[in-house]
């Protein structure tokens, strides 16, 4: 093979390899972020002892959410996760013996909802980290 016909391919390849590259980066250019997804700074309010802080990380795998609470003395994961929509539909923890049933309702980078621990009910607000 003569050296232009093994410079000629060479460059065919690499301008084929450059054009499957350049359209796998447009591909992710399509792909929305999740707007629910990253750290939220929460509060509960009026528990009888007190009312704690922390944050939640909310992430997502394929189309699972993960919730994992975390506030100064430990950190619990969240079960069960349901979102539909902009909405917490369902997901549960335990602490201190309890069975903590969690929902509520994001708009932009706020977060509402309530914690309900066995019939007591408390509300709980958060919002986005930047």
């Amino acid at each position: 093979m003569s050296n232009y016909s093994l410079g000629n391919m060479h460059s065919k390849l690499l301008l084929a390899l450059g054009f499957a590259v350049f359209i796998l980066g447009c591909s992710t250019l399509d792909e929305k972020v999740d707007p629910l997804v990253g750290v939220w700074d929460y509060e509960i309010f009026n528990l009888p002892r007190g009312e704690p802080v922390g944050y939640f990380t909310l992430s997502k795998v394929d189309d699972q959410y993960n919730l994992v609470l975390t506030s100064p003395k430990r950190q619990m994961e969240v079960k069960d996760v349901s979102i539909e929509g902009e909405r917490i539909a369902d997901g549960r923890f335990v602490s201190e013996g309890y069975t903590i049933d969690l929902r509520g309702a994001f708009d932009g980078n706020a977060f509402e909802g309530s914690i309900n621990a066995e019939g007591n009910v408390f509300r709980m607000a958060a919002f986005k980290r930047e």
